[in-house]
């Protein structure tokens, strides 16, 4: 896929503009550094976007990762550090370090509200560069994301089972819904079956 190709050296090239790199690893997951595995993350501090190119979701995974890159050049440091903040914030009260509290929802809630901000700018890249991706499979997922952010904090934990295609289904399909405040109690109801068992 020539588009996908083309995409793919943009990105190398944006990057390097800003001395980070893009790296495929030969994996289904990639090791963030701090104790998580996941199919790909943009870390600042070590200026990189890592993508397990053995992801079925690989692509849509290296979009929505250099969104975040986009979200970096554009935010204020404030901004920046509020975020970074918020996701320490989150992986201490998962790790069981810190108890709830209204400043670890408001943690949970900036933090979805960056994937939420970043899964609708990729939307955009997908139309304006013709991407092979689904558009609309990629809003509900990537309001499923969000969602998960709100139950990772009920649950206190950052695992869940895999969903069905009958959850996405549930899902919105456009950005008109805040995902990242709060879970609809229908949606819920759903999504309280990735943690049982």
């Amino acid at each position: 896929m020539k588009i996908s190709k083309d995409f793919i050296q943009h990105v190398r090239t944006h990057l390097k503009e800003y001395n980070f790199k893009l790296i495929f690893a030969n994996a289904y997951q990639v090791n963030t550094g701090s104790g998580y595995r996941c199919t790909g993350f943009f870390d600042d501090s070590r200026r990189v976007i890592r993508v397990a190119k053995r992801a079925a979701n690989w692509f849509e995974t290296l979009l929505h990762e250099y969104c975040h890159f986009l979200d970096w050049l554009e935010s204020t440091s404030k901004q920046l550090n509020r975020e970074t903040k918020a996701l320490a914030i989150c992986e201490r009260y998962v790790m069981g370090d810190i108890c709830l509290s209204p400043r670890i929802i408001n943690a949970f809630r900036i933090a979805a509200h960056m994937e939420w901000k970043c899964d609708k700018r990729a939307v955009k890249l997908i139309q304006e560069w013709n991407l092979p991706i689904n558009t609309e499979k990629y809003i509900r997922e990537a309001h499923l994301y969000v969602y998960l952010y709100h139950m990772y904090r009920k649950h206190r934990t950052f695992n869940a089972r895999q969903p069905s295609w009958r959850i996405l289904a549930e899902m919105p399909d456009t950005f008109r819904s805040r995902s990242w405040y709060a879970v609809p109690a229908r949606v819920e109801r759903k999504l309280e079956r990735l943690f049982e068992g």
